[in-house]
């Protein structure tokens, strides 16, 4: 991900995401588990910014998402 993605994701308002439900569940190599709920939404997004503006393309970023079951690894991260 380059940072307009990170941001875009950021900016993805909390109503926006919509749960989805598996019927069966759906191993998810990222995470190393199974997974059988998650979310998603989308945003408006315009790619390839870095180049000529008649080369830039609006489009929509459609987002997944899970739930993660054990805390991210973070220097920032504190205890309690």
């Amino acid at each position: 991900m380059n940072p307009a993605v990170k941001a875009a994701i950021t900016a993805i308002e909390v109503t926006a995401w919509k749960t989805i439900k598996y019927p069966n569940a759906v191993w998810d190599a990222q995470l190393e588990q199974w997974v059988s709920d998650a979310e998603v939404a989308e945003i408006d997004f315009v790619a390839f910014t870095s180049r000529k503006t008649k080369e830039h393309i609006a489009c929509r970023l459609v987002v997944r998402r899970v739930k993660r079951h054990q805390k991210l690894a973070c220097r920032w991260h504190r205890a309690g």
